[in-house]
């Protein structure tokens, strides 16, 4: 059934949940997948240990292969930004937290920037998964890692990749 079909009864005809309920836990549809979503990579992701970017970003790859038809349905009927916003709150402190064990030199001198970092690294990520949900069903675990190991070469190079691509743009946006 499209996730535009579902009703707040199918929800309760299917878990015998009063709609009193249902309203004290959710406020519509939509927060339900973002539970849902929410509950599968924090339980079975945010939860572990991961010290590589890399497992960490497979076994993600997995949750999404393991229960692909709900994932499916929700990146074909459900805004990518809101997927996003949901999504990036659950990846960001895992996150930060593999990248201040792989990176954390890079921002010795500035968390601040270290926290943007991890906030847009964080929606990147969302919108990948969103689109391998989407789009790439079929793309190896190869693929994938080589997709890591060119986003870690970017974060490897952070001062290199902002003075070559964003100091220009920001430059030119205030005038100078």
């Amino acid at each position: 059934k499209e996730i535009s079909k579902i009703t707040i009864q199918d929800i309760m005809d299917e878990t015998h949940m009063s709609r009193q309920s249902f309203y004290y836990h959710f406020k519509d549809i939509y927060d339900v997948i973002r539970w849902i979503g929410m509950n599968d990579f924090e339980e079975q992701l945010l939860g572990e240990d991961y010290a590589c970017l890399e497992d960490w970003f497979c076994d993600m790859i997995a949750v999404l292969r393991r229960e692909k038809v709900f994932y499916e349905k929700v990146a074909h009927e459900v805004e990518w930004p809101r997927i996003s916003r949901y999504a990036s709150v659950a990846i960001e402190a895992q996150l930060k937290r593999i990248l201040s064990y792989e990176i954390g030199d890079a921002f010795k001198e500035n968390k601040e920037e270290f926290e943007d970092y991890g906030r847009f690294l964080a929606l990147a990520v969302s919108y990948y998964l969103t689109d391998f949900s989407y789009n790439r069903k079929k793309i190896s675990d190869d693929r994938i890692r080589r997709d890591i190991c060119f986003m870690k070469r970017m974060l490897g190079n952070n001062r290199t990749i902002a003075t070559m691509y964003f100091e220009p743009m920001l430059m030119e946006m205030e005038g100078k």
